[in-house]
């Protein structure tokens, strides 16, 4: 009778079913929305790339033209054309985001994991142009999802196949490379899996993120390794680095105004707070290593010179899952809290339709 009378609320409240209903709901309206905007400026330029395409350009590599020729020659060279495959992305984005929670956690961190990736402004936003960041952030979630696999079957396709993911980011913009290093230091972290950092594994991940970055090392090669030069430049590092302590203010304050003040001061809250009391558990160590490494760099390279916001956007994936598990167990130890998660996304949702 017990099972019986439990069915009916497992369909009711199915949380796959609401993610799905979710994703549905915004992909629609989005490909909608991205119908009544202009271009922006990066777009535009991007989208002159898209009709001169080459293994890389100066400061990025190709990626993100070779995916607006993609989508303008089914679509035109219309905002839609250039702009859907980014929706479908984004789309994507978000359940990689719920698969991730779900296979980590259960499926209720999964829904609010992906509810809270629909309301913070840099993906709600992101989600409506076309740039760098949004094939970056698909393949840095995907990835994650993919390494968690790796790891549980050891499978050499697996990791190979990881490989391909990160290197497709990687041609997308340059952070991805970085989730080489987080791979890394977990490896180095958890015991279990240290087996793994010289092996068959991490040589077919090598082979296969090599593979896909040949375009970017040919052309580079070609014009005098000129996006070297580039990106030493960009990095604000000139004869000698130099620590400038409200630069990294200045930065921070970015990182926590891109994804609302609230969420962004609980994703701070929520690492410490893990790190404390869950470091010894290796959900914890992965979720922390998918998203510190890459804040940690940046935040180096901020004492020198402010860095752009949305540098280490492509970390957010780990950022948001870990956000999740901290507060909902937060929440339920002590319920007053409820309080601030909701007022949290309250903000984050009001923010992002302001944005809108």
């Amino acid at each position: 009778t017990s099972e019986k009378s439990q069915d009916p609320v497992r369909l009711r409240y199915d949380p796959t079913a609401i993610a799905l209903a979710l994703l549905a709901f915004f992909t629609i309206f989005r490909l909608w929305y991205i119908t009544q905007l202009g271009l922006g400026a990066d777009e535009a330029y991007y989208w002159l790339w898209s009709k001169h395409l080459a293994a890389s350009y100066t400061d990025k590599g190709p990626g993100i033209a070779w995916i607006i020729a993609a989508g303008t020659r089914v679509f035109g060279d219309t905002p839609f054309g250039i702009r859907w495959l980014g929706v479908l992305l984004s789309a994507g984005t978000g359940w990689q985001i719920f698969r991730l929670a779900r296979r980590l956690y259960d499926e209720r961190t999964a829904l609010w994991s992906l509810v809270v990736a629909c309301v913070i402004p840099i993906f709600g936003v992101g989600a409506l142009i076309m740039t760098i960041d949004t094939p970056s952030v698909f393949c840095w979630a995907w990835a994650a999802n993919v390494f968690w696999t790796a790891l549980e079957s050891g499978k050499t396709r697996h990791w190979f196949g990881l490989g391909l993911i990160i290197g497709a980011g990687f041609l997308a913009k340059f952070t991805n490379g970085v989730q080489l290093g987080c791979i890394a230091l977990f490896l180095l972290w958890s015991a279990p899996h240290r087996r793994f950092l010289f092996s068959r594994q991490s040589l077919a991940l090598l082979v296969a993120f090599g593979l896909c970055s040949l375009p970017i090392i040919w052309w580079n090669y070609s014009v005098g390794w000129l996006q070297v030069a580039a990106l030493h430049s960009r990095s604000g590092v000139k004869s000698s680095f130099s620590i400038h302590p409200l630069n990294l203010v200045q930065f921070l304050g970015e990182q926590i105004g891109i994804v609302s003040p609230l969420i962004g001061v609980g994703m701070m809250i929520a690492a410490v707070g893990l790190m404390i009391s869950k470091h010894r558990d290796v959900r914890v160590r992965f979720l922390l290593c998918q998203f510190l490494p890459v804040y940690g760099l940046f935040c180096f390279f901020s004492l020198n010179a402010t860095g752009k916001g949305n540098w280490p956007v492509p970390g957010l994936i780990g950022a948001i899952v870990a956000l999740v598990v901290f507060w909902r167990e937060l929440a339920q130890r002590r319920p007053g809290w409820r309080w601030a998660a909701g007022a949290a996304l309250t903000l984050g949702a009001l923010m992002t339709a302001g944005l809108h």
